[in-house]
């Protein structure tokens, strides 16, 4: 891989990326966002 993609896709950083991201977190109006995502379904 060139250096420069290596740099513009900041893999270097990957490992504290990871750390701070939160793949699982509680949304809000949970109930509304299931009825939104039902209706879709059902279109």
């Amino acid at each position: 891989m060139k250096a420069e993609t290596w740099e513009a896709l900041r893999l270097e950083q990957v490992g504290e990326m990871m750390d701070q991201m939160q793949f699982w977190e509680n949304i809000p109006r949970r109930n509304r966002y299931l009825e939104v995502l039902n209706e879709v379904k059902a279109a």
